[in-house]
């Protein structure tokens, strides 16, 4: 072979050894895409399973004169500063007593009476916030996705994030036109303790307590026994969050990871009264999963029972 030809042959060579490196190298930087379950998104990190739940503070900010605005802090901190149009709800208002056990959902005539109170109607999207890191933000939305209302969304961060955002606020009160808005409870978003019972050895069924460790475990006693319901998964509310903030679909998929939770076909969470457990509830909303449900009685009822089984110990 001459020279010349063996020359442009170590030039040809070198030139497709850096092409195939390169295409290597961009091969590798393709993320990898697998099929998507009930607890699983693509992109990004922070997009949820229902994501539309969620409203940040500038999405609202953009919005307000589309949307009605239940403020769940208590009157005194409403009246020195609120979210224009925002109506101020007393949690109380949502809770009774049924059956002799405190702190239950209301029925649908006391519910529809209040909506129509607030000047709400079926057709409004409603965002929910709070200055108690969600909590009573979270029972109200758990009591309106109950009663069937079909677009609600709470306020990521609440009252903290627009207030250190600097956005607009007011200390007036806005006048309400009252409405009609009768509603329909959604059974399957609230058990009983029959129903409890029930599936106590169901398999497709996962029961996850949001109290504190010590409450599960049996050491802080809160009715007349203490322990927790057997089966269930402990996962105090508070870990569901970081700074007031829902933690990405990635931290919430970490802390349930254990639980297998996209193979079964109900979620029952569960505290003392319920009210922690609507921040569990939202959280599986939120992380995708349709069939959730609230025991609304807890352990206020379950606890105070001679005859449910017990579970002691962490």
């Amino acid at each position: 072979m001459k020279m010349g030809n063996l020359k442009f042959l170590w030039v040809w060579l070198a030139l497709f050894c850096t092409v195939a490196v390169i295409g290597g190298m961009m091969l590798d930087a393709v993320p990898h895409v697998t099929a998507q379950d009930p607890t699983s998104t693509t992109t990004p990190e922070k997009e949820y399973g229902h994501p539309e739940l969620l409203v940040e503070v500038d999405g609202l900010a953009e919005n307000l004169d589309d949307v009605a605005v239940i403020d769940m802090r208590p009157k005194n901190q409403y009246d020195v500063g609120h979210i224009p149009g925002a109506v101020q709800v007393d949690v109380a208002s949502v809770r009774a007593t049924v059956d002799g056990i405190k702190a239950q959902v209301p029925d649908a005539e006391t519910i529809s009476l209040l909506l129509g109170e607030w000047g709400l109607t079926p057709d409004r999207t409603i965002v929910i916030y709070d200055d108690n890191n969600l909590l009573d933000a979270a029972l109200m939305f758990w009591t309106l996705d109950y009663y069937g209302h079909a677009d609600l969304k709470l306020l990521n961060g609440g009252w903290a994030a627009w207030n250190a955002a600097g956005l607009p606020q007011e200390t007036d009160t806005p006048e309400i036109e009252a409405t009609v808005y009768e509603v329909e409870a959604q059974t399957g978003r609230n058990v009983d303790r029959e129903w409890v019972l029930a599936h106590l050895d169901d398999a497709t069924v996962q029961l996850i307590d949001a109290r504190s460790p010590k409450e599960f475990s049996g050491e802080t006693v809160q009715a007349e026994h203490g322990g927790h319901i057997p089966g269930a998964f402990n996962m105090s509310w508070t870990n569901n969050l970081e700074d007031g903030y829902f933690k990405s679909q990635a931290e919430l998929e970490a802390l349930y990871a254990s639980l297998n939770l996209a193979d079964k076909e109900m979620i029952v969470t569960y505290c003392q009264t319920g009210h922690r457990a609507s921040v569990a509830y939202f959280t599986m909303r939120l992380m995708g999963f349709e069939y959730v449900a609230v025991y609304d009685g807890s352990w206020e009822d379950w606890g105070n029972q001679d005859d449910t089984p017990i579970e002691i110990g962490p």
